[in-house]
C-alpha cells in the first residue's frame, strides 16, 4: 500500500509482492555487501572496524521498515472494519 500524508490509501500492489519487496531488498543489499566484502573490497583506513555494525545497522533499518510496514497494514484494516 502506498499512503498520503493524510493516511488514505492511494494504491495497493498485490499482496505477495507488497508482503515480500521490503525483506527481498535487504535480502539483495545485504547479499551484495557480504559479495563486496569476500571480493577483498577494503575499507578506508580507520574503518575496518565498522563494517560488521554499519551491516548490522542496515539490517535492523530494514527490520524496522518491515514493522512500520505491517502496523500500517494493520491500521488501514482495522480503521476499514470499523
Amino acid at each position: 500500500m502506498q499512503w498520503s500524508l493524510a493516511g488514505t490509501v492511494n494504491w495497493t500492489a498485490p499482496r505477495v509482492l507488497a508482503l515480500c519487496l521490503v525483506p527481498a531488498l535487504g535480502i539483495g543489499v545485504l547479499a551484495v555487501i557480504t559479495v563486496l566484502t569476500f571480493l577483498d573490497v577494503r575499507p578506508r583506513p580507520g574503518q575496518e572496524s565498522m563494517l560488521l555494525p554499519v551491516t548490522m545497522l542496515m539490517a535492523a533499518t530494514f527490520v524496522a521498515i518491515q514493522i512500520l510496514h505491517y502496523g500500517l497494514i494493520d491500521r488501514t484494516l482495522n480503521r476499514n472494519r470499523r
